[in-house]
Order: C-alpha cells, then sequence, then structure tokens
C-alpha cells in the first residue's frame, strides 16, 4: 500500500513547538505511507516476494527521492549508518551525545538504537 498522507503530527502538541529540539525529523511535512508485507501459510514462496519488496524499495528511492525513515518501522535491511541517518537525520549527533552521557556502557541496546558513538 502507497499512499501520500498529510503526518497526523502536525495536529499535535509537539509539532507546535517548532523552538524545541524535536527527535522525529518528519514532522510538519507530507509523508509517504508506505507497507509491504509477504505472508505464506508454509513459507515456501516467500524469498521471491521479499526480493520484489527490496526492489520496490529501491525505485521509491529514486522515484520519491526519500532520505528519511520512520523510526517505528524499523528495517533490518537498513545497514549502520544509513538508517542511523535515516530515522535521526540532522538530531543524530545530538542524540548519539545523550546516549553517551545517559547509557556510556550501552546497557539499553537494540540492533536498532542509538549508538554512544558514530561509526
Amino acid at each position: 500500500m502507497v499512499r501520500p498522507l498529510q503526518s497526523t503530527c502536525r495536529r499535535s502538541r509537539e509539532s507546535q513547538l517548532h523552538s524545541q529540539p524535536q527527535v522525529f525529523v518528519h514532522r510538519d511535512r507530507t509523508l509517504y505511507d508506505v507497507q509491504l508485507s509477504v505472508s505464506s501459510a508454509d513459507g515456501h514462496e516467500l524469498l521471491p516476494a521479499v526480493n520484489a519488496m527490496r526492489r520496490f524499495y529501491e525505485a521509491t528511492k529514486a522515484l520519491l527521492h526519500h532520505t528519511e525513515s520512520y523510526q517505528n518501522y524499523l528495517d533490518e535491511d537498513l545497514p549502520a549508518p544509513e538508517y542511523l541517518h535515516r530515522y535521526y537525520g540532522k538530531n543524530l549527533e545530538r542524540l548519539v551525545a545523550v546516549k553517551r552521557s545517559v547509557d556510556p556502557h550501552n546497557v539499553f541496546y537494540s540492533s536498532r538504537s542509538i549508538p554512544t558513538s558514530l561509526p
């Protein structure tokens, strides 16, 4: 499903605080909602569909010129540091500094968490 939509964040209280730093770099913009899903009862037909989704994603980068991704749709296929820049944009360096000061030993880690230093 691909559909252009107005960000629901536009109407949120957080997006009205323009002078405040925001983690979400997509606030106050038009977003494209792209959701791809594959399922199979027996799992045998998944690889061709997954490969088709990857090709579609690459084609949308050329067509829509998107450089950001929404953090709630984690994509394990995005390599580091690309996912960091796609999810956090201009806020990345500030978020890494906060992570380093609050969690210097990286106790709160996931495969897509903010690192304590940039690669």
